[in-house]
């Protein structure tokens, strides 16, 4: 049994930013382009999380919760979307948003027939099933520098070039990264 929550968001008194307990990533190194050879992309392991296509109310905040599979239905991946982020096709009050983990990598394609108006909080988290690539050896010597160089990029062109974006840790093990266009998001780190 696959499990997936869908969490309507509220507002909370004292929290900042349009999501509710989601601050905004703190000011990192700017935004750089790679070609696909410049990165190390981190490898997942285990049950892969299930593509999942989610309907709401395009006025209602939503938060969208994607898991790993059973055993242990661990937190592969969190989108939290605020009120009016995504603009419905003309006419309609809902909208629909696909989500589908790329398999073999920490990455998901996020795609909707709506329009993202606003930007979305995509959070990776990894405690469990990540797995830095053999040969990220050749640049960082534990898995934990690995990890520390790791991003949050969009990838473009068809995954022929990954634009990272300004990511943040709100955990341990845990990145995250405002995003404001749908497509191909992965973790990776500089070769």
């Amino acid at each position: 049994m696959v499990l997936l929550l869908l969490l309507p968001a509220s507002g909370l008194p004292g929290c900042r930013g349009s999501t509710p307990g989601v601050e905004p990533p703190a000011p990192g190194p700017g935004p750089r382009s790679y070609a696909a050879d410049q990165v190390y992309t981190v490898e997942v392991w285990g049950a892969q999380a299930p593509d999942t296509v989610v309907t709401f109310l395009a006025a209602r905040p939503r938060s969208i919760v994607l898991r790993h599979g059973p055993p242990d239905n661990t937190v592969f991946a969190e989108l939290d979307i605020p009120a009016g982020a995504l603009a419905p096709p003309a006419g309609a009050d809902r909208v629909s948003l696909t989500v589908r983990p790329v398999p073999g990598v920490y990455g998901l394609t996020i795609e909707s027939e709506a329009s993202l108006t606003a930007p979305v909080t995509l959070t990776f988290k990894y405690p469990v099933h990540f797995a830095a690539p053999s040969d990220s050896r050749a640049r960082y010597a534990t898995d934990v520098l690995f990890e520390q160089a790791l991003v949050v990029a969009l990838a473009e062109r068809g995954g022929d070039r990954f634009q990272t974006l300004r990511s943040a840790r709100p955990a341990s093990d845990n990145l995250q990264a405002m995003i404001s266009k749908l497509g191909r998001y992965q973790l990776v780190a500089p070769r």
